[in-house]
């Protein structure tokens, strides 16, 4: 994946989170990506996990733990070191490869927005170079172009962005899991 990273953003803006973020995923860094997610959407992905694996608290490693208990462990502080999570990272990592779709494979670029989703809350659009005319370093789609792109959510918390969504829509815990899809004006 060739995301580029000289584009106009400083390292602790929510764009460059979003493409280094994309490409640690892409990359297989596993640890990494997991913990750059905020903790309501890692919950989430867990929940999400064993909704569709309920076999998975029968494993021996899950040491009989109720759901609630195997998320706390899984979304924890060292739930990268759990015998099941390379199996629920990579169901993950399989939802944002998904998701990226005709982007896999392209030069990424982040697009800005005017204004916020929410307080805290900052979409990014994600779009594949292709297409993109270069107007003195300004890369614009050019007349009936097809702005084709996968918005990211990212939340701003302790000082620190954070992947909120891999998508327009925000995460909603319970069992099971559900998303709560934002209207267009939210996020285009």
């Amino acid at each position: 994946m060739d995301v580029d990273l000289e584009a106009p953003t400083s390292a602790d803006s929510p764009h460059a989170t979003a493409l280094i973020w994309i490409n640690r995923v892409v990359e297989s860094d596993d640890s990494q990506s997991w913990y750059e997610l905020n903790m309501t959407l890692r919950r989430w992905f867990v929940q999400r996990w064993i909704s569709s694996n309920l076999d998975v608290l029968n494993e021996p490693v899950a040491n009989s733990s109720a759901r609630d208990k195997l998320v706390d462990l899984l979304v924890g502080p060292f739930g990268d070191d759990h015998a099941l999570f390379p199996h629920m990272w990579s169901v993950t990592r399989g939802f944002v490869f998904e998701s990226l779709g005709a982007l896999l494979g392209e030069q990424l670029l982040a697009g800005s927005r005017p204004r916020t989703v929410a307080p805290g809350i900052e979409a990014v659009p994600i779009f594949g170079a292709t297409g993109l005319q270069d107007d003195g370093g300004l890369r614009l789609f050019g007349p009936g172009a097809d702005g084709g792109s996968l918005v990211l959510l990212l939340s701003h918390e302790q000082e620190m962005w954070f992947i909120a969504s891999v998508g327009s829509w925000l995460p909603v815990l319970g069992w099971p899991p559900q998303v709560q899809e934002l209207p267009a004006p939210a996020v285009d």
